[in-house]
C-alpha cells in the first residue's frame, strides 16, 4: 500500500500511462488504498482498466517528485458531463523519488536569465531541458490550447531571439491559483545554439 503518502482531496497529480504519455488529474476522494480522480484529457476509456500506471506529484517547484505504482480499477465516462466522469486507481508500492524526464534539466539558476513566449504571452519557466519545457501563464490567454497542438515558441536570451517548434503535452489550470495555467511542451526542433548556451557550466548566459 502507498501508506507513506498523505493523499489529499484536491491534490494535483500526474498519471504516467506509458513513456511519453503523462496526463494530469486531481484527487476527488481518498478511501484506504483507492483514489478517485477526475477524468483526464484525453480521457481514459475501458481499454485502460487493470493497466499498471504511475501516480506522481510534487509538493513544490524545488521538491523531489514522488508517488506510487497503481492499477486502474474503475473508469466512468458519463454522458452527463465531465463532472460526472471519474477514474479510480488502487495504490501500491511507494516510489519516493520519481524522475519522469527523458532528458536532464538545465540549471534552474539560469531560468531568470531567459524568457520563453507563446506569441505575446510570456511564460514563467518552471522547468526546461533539451526535450521540452514547463511554464506558468498568469492569465487565461493559453487556455484554448489542447494536447497535441503544434506551436512556435520564442526563446529570448539577452538580446537574441530563437524560434523553437514545440508540441503541447498538457495544459492545466493550477488548482491553488485558478487564474494561472501550466503549459508543458515537447520540443520538436531545438535550436542547437540555445541548447549549448543553456548547458554552459558557467551559469551565466550573458557571458556565454
Amino acid at each position: 500500500m502507498a501508506e507513506d503518502i498523505l493523499w489529499r482531496v484536491g491534490m494535483s497529480v500526474d498519471l504516467t500511462m506509458a513513456p511519453g504519455d503523462i496526463r494530469s488529474a486531481y484527487i476527488r476522494k481518498v478511501a484506504d488504498v483507492h483514489i478517485t480522480l477526475n477524468q483526464t484529457v484525453p480521457p481514459l476509456d475501458v481499454a485502460s482498466l487493470n493497466q499498471s500506471i504511475l501516480v506522481t506529484f510534487k509538493e513544490g517547484p524545488q521538491a523531489m517528485r514522488s508517488g506510487c505504482k497503481a492499477k486502474v480499477v474503475d473508469i466512468c465516462l458519463s454522458n452527463d458531463g465531465i463532472e460526472y466522469s471519474y477514474i479510480v486507481v488502487e495504490t501500491a508500492e511507494v516510489i519516493k523519488e520519481c524522475d519522469l524526464r527523458k532528458y536532464p534539466r538545465f540549471n534552474p539558476g539560469l531560468f531568470d536569465q531567459i524568457q520563453i513566449s507563446v506569441g505575446e504571452t510570456v511564460l514563467e519557466i518552471a522547468d526546461i531541458s533539451p526535450g521540452g519545457a514547463r511554464g506558468i501563464c498568469r492569465h487565461a490567454n493559453l487556455r484554448h490550447l489542447t494536447k497535441g497542438t503544434m506551436i512556435r515558441l520564442t526563446v529570448a536570451i539577452g538580446e537574441q531571439n530563437h524560434h523553437v517548434d514545440a508540441q503541447v503535452m498538457r495544459i492545466r489550470r493550477v488548482m491553488e491559483e485558478k487564474e494561472h495555467w501550466e503549459l508543458a511542451v515537447a520540443f520538436i526542433q531545438w535550436d542547437r545554439v540555445v541548447a549549448n548556451v543553456l548547458s554552459s557550466p558557467s551559469g551565466n548566459l550573458m557571458n556565454s
